[in-house]
């Protein structure tokens, strides 16, 4: 079952200081130096976060079933489960 949240953790001690909707199944997080993207499984879509307080910033369209995620300096990769196929953004 995924509740379709996505949680804010303290490093130092691992405290939950915020839990934040997003709807659908929220899979895995990336962060790209600003904004914080999480990918929504059993849809195809990857929705950006303010890290100051969780609000929506966008949600973008990607392949069927997004997966994993990853920023590599300049880009967002997102695999795509359904679709094999990769995106950038």
């Amino acid at each position: 079952h995924y509740g379709g949240t996505v949680t804010k953790l303290r490093t130092r001690d691992g405290a939950r200081l915020a839990t934040y909707p997003i709807g659908g199944e929220p899979r895995h997080v990336a962060f790209d130096g600003s904004a914080v993207w999480v990918t929504k499984g059993g849809t195809n879509s990857v929705v950006k976060l303010r890290p100051r307080d969780g609000a929506i910033l966008a949600e973008s369209e990607v392949g069927s079933n997004p997966w994993g995620i990853a920023f590599d300096g300049s880009f967002l990769w997102i695999a795509n489960g359904d679709s094999n196929t990769l995106s950038k953004r």
